[in-house]
């Protein structure tokens, strides 16, 4: 396939797909085969053993998004001090178990996604910004979790270089091949889930039952749960609630015998605090840096050079005894990102349910519990306001303020959702409870509070680093929203 992910290009060939045709019934449809989409029809297949569940994919299981990432499994990924102890200890234990369920999945099936428990390293170049990891250490501390402080000579027999100047490692992190793991998940679905390959969704109709029109046959179902994170705007849902960034990444050929010798360090570790940089078991080195909001959402051919050129920048920079070392693939990955940085889960339409915009951290196992339970206390209790009808979210769960998706790493962070304080729809007795959607509010007032000071952004803004600058990011999405424009997704993956 032309531009997939370095990590799915050194996979062997799959088997034939199986592909959608025909005309089907099922009682749920699951349209989008990532990290959400794998976890709920997991999830519902356990909840409904009787019902037959089909779980949609326009590409190849990991092929898309959930296989583009830096291949985290983090343990400990968004702990702040400013969610409070108790939080930040709830957040611990609901990734925690998602890993450890993610984690028997893997052993269960032998999934050979390169899994290695090795930890996670934090790091900072400068001196300048070791308060950084500071306030990561105080948080960690309270929340009574194991972490090392690294600096010196013992970061370097890690990583094999002294580029670093100190790191804080958290040693529950695992490193995995993520499209791999996606594959092998979606290879050892329960019996009763039939996942179709290479069968993109044309059009949803809501209604009972729901039609789904693939491009080879068609299935009318009594409900769908679209996973599809931005892409959803291709099938006419949440147009002005959520748009596609894209970050990118470079996979190296296999390092020599001379380049491991003269490197040195562990074989594999993976760092993040700016750039990420990774050492994998299969002896590659991946760099990734550069996230981008583009007009078209496409990765364009001379962006594509200056991209490999910045990483391969980068990583000589760090490792001066690579400078041979050469990027197989470079590639880039949508993610979603939602105008109020809140997750969206529940009810869009009759039938038709969503569960994207996630926190760029997300695990099978624990979004699998947290999304298709109905023992989740969101998914019991409403309340309503004038304005809006929102779920109660526990404190250790609201929603982190950049939404994203599209990352294998493990995390918490669900999300509050809203609609009318009547009975959900489309009622049976295969469909566990799901919230309706958020209302989603716009972001008016945060973006006037930074305006003030700030000239307006060019109305020709057509893609810029999302991490030179916060307020320049949100300017770009006023005037998103002002001009009324609607930009869809590109009709591949990146």
């Amino acid at each position: 396939m032309r531009h997939a992910p370095g990590w799915y290009a050194i996979l062997p060939p799959p088997a034939p797909a199986n592909r959608l045709k025909g005309q089907q019934t099922a009682d749920w449809v699951v349209v989008g085969a990532g990290v959400t989409g794998l976890a709920a029809a997991r999830r519902l297949a356990e909840l409904a053993p009787e019902a037959r569940i089909i779980l949609l994919e326009e590409y190849r299981v990991g092929y898309g998004s959930s296989g583009r990432n830096s291949g985290f499994i983090i343990d400990t990924p968004y702990l702040t001090e400013q969610l409070g102890v108790d939080a930040n200890r709830r957040i611990s234990r609901l990734v925690v178990a998602g890993l450890a369920e993610l984690e028997g999945h893997a052993r269960k099936h032998a999934i050979d996604c390169e899994w290695s428990p090795r930890g996670h390293l934090t790091a900072v170049v400068e001196s300048k910004r070791e308060k950084r990891l500071h306030a990561l250490c105080r948080t960690l501390d309270a929340s009574d979790e194991t972490y090392e402080w690294l600096d010196g000579d013992a970061l370097a027999d890690v990583v094999g270089t002294r580029h670093y100047h100190a790191a804080v490692n958290t040693p529950r992190t695992v490193l995995i091949n993520p499209a791999a793991l996606c594959r092998g998940l979606g290879e050892t679905m329960p019996d009763n889930v039939e996942v179709c390959e290479e069968s993109p969704v044309l059009r949803v109709e809501p209604g009972s039952p729901v039609r789904v029109e693939c491009a080879e046959g068609s299935i009318s179902a009594a409900n769908v749960l679209l996973t599809t994170n931005a892409f959803i705007t291709k099938l006419g849902f949440l147009k002005g609630d959520v748009f596609p960034m894209i970050s990118c990444a470079s996979l190296s050929r296999p390092l020599t015998e001379d380049e491991q010798a003269a490197m040195s360090g562990a074989p594999d570790w993976g760092i993040t605090g700016g750039a990420t940089v990774r050492r994998t078991l299969s002896n590659r080195m991946l760099a990734r840096h550069g996230s981008y909001y583009t007009g078209d959402f496409r990765l364009s051919p001379n962006m594509r050079r200056e991209l490999l050129a910045s990483h391969l920048k980068g990583l000589r920079a760090r490792f001066p005894m690579l400078d041979k070392l050469e990027f197989e693939t470079t590639w880039a990955g949508v993610f979603c990102m939602t105008r109020n940085w809140a997750s969206i889960f529940g009810r869009l339409e009759r039938g038709v349910f969503a569960s994207l915009g996630y926190p760029g951290s997300a695990c099978p196992g624990a979004r699998s519990r947290a999304s298709c339970s109905p023992n989740t206390p969101w998914a019991q209790s409403r309340t309503s306001t004038a304005t809006s009808r929102r779920f109660p979210v526990p404190s250790a769960c609201r929603p982190n303020r950049f939404s994203v998706s599209g990352s294998v790493r493990v995390c918490g962070g669900t999300t509050g959702a809203a609609g009318p304080s009547g009975r959900a729809a489309a009622p049976t007795n295969l469909r566990p409870q799901i919230p309706e959607r958020s209302g989603l509010a716009g972001l008016d007032e945060r973006a006037a509070q930074i305006l003030k000071s700030r000239r307006l952004a060019s109305d020709g803004i057509r893609a810029f680093p999302l991490h030179v600058s916060r307020s320049r990011f949100l300017l770009a999405i006023r005037n998103w929203k002002q001009r009324g424009r609607r930009h869809e997704p590109a009709n591949r993956c990146l």
